[in-house]
């Protein structure tokens, strides 16, 4: 059996709670970033964010780029119309899946239709 698989997600998982405990050591904080995002929502425009990470490390890192560095942008979640985590790109794009609604702490909700 090859363990290449489980040992090259062990590796990524432990990379992403070290950045995620580290986070103001290696990701610098940019107010701008925000603010690019609140234009670029602006208007009719949707503002999408579909990443292959888990929801763990999406608000940890988000929740330390994002809140507290524009006044009034209390939750990043604030920046984005739609946020898919665990997406498994670019297989996403060809699948229909169900979408599932998470809580804050990141557990199942609710199943969501997506038209």
């Amino acid at each position: 059996m090859n363990q290449k698989p489980a040992r090259e997600r062990t590796r990524r998982f432990a990379t992403k709670v070290f950045l995620k405990r580290y986070a103001e050591r290696y990701l610098p904080r940019d107010p701008q970033l925000a603010l690019a995002l609140e234009r670029m929502g602006l208007g009719k425009r949707r503002l999408l964010l579909i990443t292959n990470s888990e929801w763990f490390y999406t608000d940890a890192l988000c929740s330390y780029l994002f809140n507290g560095v524009v006044p009034g942008l209390k939750d990043w979640r604030e920046l984005f119309d739609l946020v898919v985590v665990s997406a498994g790109k670019p297989g996403f794009f060809r699948r229909h899946a169900p979408f599932v609604e998470l809580d804050a702490e990141g557990r199942e909700v609710v199943e969501v239709k997506v038209q």
